[in-house]
Parts: C-alpha cells; sequence; structure tokens
C-alpha cells in the first residue's frame, strides 16, 4: 500500500465515501496530502451525536439544529430544526436518499431534507439509543444504560418502523448498536440476527459484533470468529490478538480496523494477515476508516502523553498508483 501523510490536524472529525476525510478546517486529499476547501468548527452539543456525510452534503448536529455544509467549500447551505413540540437535540443522525432520520430523547424524526418539512415523527416507550435505515425500514433500538459486565436489560427491544410513514412494522428483544445488513435484508442486535421484512428471528447471538456483507465477526475487541450472517455458523479459524489500548472494532468489505500491540492495524480479512501501522495511535473511538479503497487514519492523539507521531495519514493500493 501506498500513504500519504499530512501534518496534525486536531479534532478531525470523520470521512465521507467520495475519499475526503473531513475535518473541521479544510479538507484533505488521501492522495497527495494538500489541504483545500474551509468547513467553519461547528460546535456539537456531545461526542456521541456525530454527522452523517454525503456526497451533496454534511450534516452535523448542533443542539436543537442539523447544520448542513457544502462538501466543496466548506459553507453553511443550511440548517434544519427539530419540531417545536419536541425536546431535546439532534442525536443518532442519519441521510437516506432526500430523507435526514435523527433521534431525540424517545423520538424518532424523520424529515424531508431537501424542503426541512417534517414527514413523520413517532415516540417509543425509551430513549433510542442507535437509528439504522435500510430495506425501506428506519430501525431504532433503545438506548442501554448499564455498568461494565452488567447484563443487558431483559426489557430493551428494537423496533422497525416504515422509513414513509413512520409506522411501526415489529418490534423484537435486544438493543445495543441496532445494525442493517443489505445483502441478506437482515437486522442484528444484541440479541439475535432478524429477517427485515417481518422481525423474525434466524439465529440468536449478534451482540454489537461488526458485520460485513455476508458475516458476522462475533467475538470481543481483542478478535474475532467469522460467522455466517444467515446460519451463525462459524468458518475458518478463530483469530486473537494482544490489543493493549481501548480501540473498539471496525470493519469494511476487506478489512478490520484495531488496535495491535499498541499501534493502529489493520486485519486481511480474506487471509486474517494483521499489519500494524507502527508508531501510530488508534483512538479510542477507533479512526481507521476503510472507505472505497482507501484507509484513512485521521489523527486523533490529541491529549496523549505517549511518543505516538502526531499526523494524519491515508492508505490506498499501490496499483493505483500512477
Amino acid at each position: 500500500m501506498v500513504r500519504s501523510v499530512t501534518p496534525d490536524i486536531s479534532n478531525v472529525s470523520r470521512i465521507d465515501y467520495s475519499n475526503r476525510i473531513l475535518p473541521p478546517v479544510g479538507h484533505i486529499s488521501p492522495v497527495n496530502g494538500s489541504i483545500y476547501g474551509n468547513i467553519p468548527r461547528v460546535p456539537v452539543v456531545h461526542s456521541e451525536c456525530s454527522g452523517h456525510f454525503v456526497a451533496d452534503g454534511i450534516y452535523l448536529p448542533d443542539g436543537r439544529s442539523c447544520v448542513v455544509l457544502d462538501p466543496a467549500t466548506g459553507e453553511k447551505t443550511g440548517a434544519i430544526a427539530l419540531p417545536d413540540d419536541i425536546n431535546g437535540t439532534w442525536s443518532n443522525i442519519v441521510v437516506a436518499d432526500d430523507q435526514l432520520v435523527g433521534s431525540s430523547g424517545k423520538h424518532v424524526v424523520c424529515i424531508n431534507r431537501r424542503t426541512g418539512k417534517l414527514l413523520w415523527k413517532h415516540e417509543c416507550p425509551k430513549t433510542v439509543g442507535s437509528v439504522a435505515v435500510g430495506g425501506d425500514k428506519v430501525l431504532c433500538a433503545d438506548l442501554v444504560v448499564r455498568k461494565r459486565d452488567q447484563p443487558e436489560p431483559e426489557d430493551v427491544k428494537t423496533y422497525a418502523l416504515d422509513a414513509a410513514t413512520g409506522k411501526l412494522l415489529w418490534e423484537a428483544p435486544g438493543a445495543a448498536v441496532v445494525r442493517y445488513g443489505e445483502s441478506h435484508d437482515v437486522v442484528v442486535n444484541s440479541r439475535g440476527v432478524y429477517r427485515a421484512k417481518d422481525g423474525s428471528k434466524i439465529w440468536s447471538g449478534g451482540g454489537g459484533a461488526p458485520i460485513t456483507a455476508d458475516k458476522l465477526l462475533g467475538g470481543n475487541a481483542d478478535g474475532f470468529h467469522a460467522r455466517d450472517l444467515l446460519t451463525g455458523e462459524k468458518s475458518g479459524k478463530p483469530l486473537k490478538w494482544n490489543r493493549r489500548g481501548c480501540t473498539r472494532l471496525r470493519a469494511g468489505a476487506n478489512l478490520l480496523t484495531t488496535r495491535f500491540q499498541g499501534n493502529a492495524a489493520y486485519v486481511d480479512l480474506a487471509t486474517g494477515d494483521i499489519t500494524s501501522i507502527w508508531n501510530v495511535r488508534a483512538a479510542c473511538s477507533n479512526n481507521l476508516f476503510p472507505a472505497n479503497g482507501v484507509l484513512n487514519i485521521p489523527n486523533l492523539s490529541g491529549g496523549c502523553t505517549c511518543n505516538y507521531i502526531p499526523m494524519s495519514q491515508a492508505f490506498v493500493p499501490s496499483s493505483v498508483m500512477k
């Protein structure tokens, strides 16, 4: 792989799927590290309210308003407010086609992102902890608050809503981070894998494990054993490593990113080979983003007193370089 390196850029947010790292101060080309554009710093209410980036807009929660930025210039192009009768702030923002979906407390809200018109809102029994969109459905799961090593409460649930109307279609036990698998039209939560069309359980398990096109990478932050997404059957050998840190797993179609012996690293899902990126810090929230053939690693070592190199990097396959 070939890498591009940039100087330290603090408070980097995320990348989009046109292969641009999107920090609050500008765009960084993953090929040559050059900075272009100027994105103003937008105060985010709390760190869990991350934004959603699509080709024609950057959507960032800012209290009761969702700020919209132009990806090419960083200029603010609009803001979408929560309905007046819903208290709280934007959270769990997802953009799907012309819909902006998010949550605020117990409510799930769907707004036309072009016009700002409220399409529907749905009140759940508990505070919403995560939201996913897929298969013409909006999926939301109860917020789970528990101490470490305590089991998930028995009464938490995941709900499937009609994306066009907000009508409740089905509900299933379990919560955690709800995920949608497009390749097989399935929903994964803490207690199982379900058919998205009707909520019927395919197999028990799931947890918070990452999913790829046809696999669920079950295990923990220090290893995994791949399972067939439709049957739960294990395939291949389990893989474990010494993480030495708190980075959670993130999976793409071909790579799983993690921390290995304290350094940023990625796992080739086809071979199980682990490649360590020495002296580069993998953040607790995981700052290693595989997308469209680019592995972006924005620097998130601010406040760290260890001797990691404070820089942002991007890796591309050597075959694409001229």
